[in-house]
C-alpha cells in the first residue's frame, strides 16, 4: 500500500506568510509530499484591503474556493466579485489579481500542467 495512500496530520500546522507579501496561509500538502501534479494546495486568509497584484503562473492551474469575506477577483481584464461559497479556477498564463474588501478565508489548489 506504500505511495498509494497519503495521510497528513494537520493539527498543529503553523500559518506561514504567502509569497505575495502580506496575507497568511496553512499548507496541506506539496507537490513533495504527495508525488503528483498538485503543487501545492492551502488555506488562505487575507485582511480587508489587502491587494494581490497582478501576476500569472506559466505552467499551473489555480483553483479556490471562497469559505468566507468578499474579494475582487480580477482575470485577464475582467472583475468578478466573489463571496462565500464561490469557487474559480484560473488557467495557467492567465492573469489575475485579487483585492480585498472584507477579511476572507478560502482554500486553494495549485497544479502543474
Amino acid at each position: 500500500m506504500k505511495n498509494k495512500v497519503i495521510l497528513l496530520q494537520l493539527e498543529g500546522s503553523c500559518m506561514t506568510s504567502t509569497l505575495h507579501g502580506f496575507g497568511q496561509k496553512k499548507i496541506f500538502n506539496t507537490q513533495e509530499r504527495c508525488n503528483s501534479q498538485l503543487m501545492q494546495s492551502a488555506m488562505g486568509i487575507l485582511n480587508s484591503g489587502d491587494e494581490v497584484g497582478y501576476h500569472l503562473h506559466p505552467t499551473i492551474e489555480k483553483f479556490y474556493y471562497f469559505e468566507n469575506g468578499n474579494t475582487i477577483f480580477t482575470i485577464d481584464g475582467y472583475s468578478f466579485s466573489l463571496a462565500s461559497g464561490t469557487f474559480n479556477k484560473v488557467r495557467a498564463n492567465t492573469f489575475h489579481s485579487m483585492q480585498i474588501s472584507e477579511n476572507t478565508r478560502f482554500i486553494f489548489r495549485g497544479t502543474a500542467l
